[in-house]
């Protein structure tokens, strides 16, 4: 699976939600920390005087700091949502049965233990169909019995839903190159 997301925002609802509680927190820090050096200058180590033009100041640097804040947040929750959209992506996949998916996050991504443990998980439910899918053929090859043989076509039906050849199987004949088109 590709891991260059371009998009910054991939679940907006969650990412922004995150950016406007990170900007609420930064400006009620910033409006406590101006409040106290007008009201209690000898807590915070400087005297706030309200004047007009501090009035603009400080409102030009609440502006920025919400800006600022807002990107980074956004920027920050990507590392989060982008690895949750490929889980999803990922997923939406194995749950059609296509077992050739590999999650490839990014270095700066979160939950790579469990992207791994998710490419693990497949890599392993893979290789147990194709040694099914393997003795199948075995069975066949090996029975003239109708009743088997109806029961390994309803087998070979079921497996047939899923993608999990890879190539190194494909070099071996198994028949079935035409699994990873789906």
């Amino acid at each position: 699976m590709e891991n260059n997301r371009n998009t910054i925002v991939v679940n907006a609802e969650y990412q922004y939600r995150l950016a406007a509680f990170a900007v609420s927190i930064a400006i009620l820090a910033t409006n406590i920390l101006l409040i106290a050096g007008a009201l209690a200058p000898q807590l915070v180590g400087f005297e706030f005087i309200v004047t007009q033009k501090g009035a603009f100041v400080v409102a030009g640097i609440q502006v920025f700091l919400l800006v600022l804040v807002w990107f980074i947040s956004i920027r920050l929750s990507h590392r989060v949502a982008g690895p949750i959209y490929a889980f999803n992506l990922a997923l939406e996949k194995v749950e059609r049965g296509d077992l050739t998916v590999h999650l490839a996050l990014r270095e700066k991504d979160e939950f790579k233990e469990i992207a791994d443990s998710m490419n693990r998980a497949i890599s392993a439910t893979r290789a147990r169909l194709v040694s099914v899918q393997k003795k199948i053929e075995l069975v066949r090859a090996c029975s003239d019995h109708q009743e088997t043989q109806e029961s390994i076509t309803d087998l070979q039906n079921i497996l047939e839903e899923f993608t999990f050849l890879g190539e190194e199987l494909e070099d071996e004949g198994s028949g079935n190159e035409g699994d990873d088109a789906k």
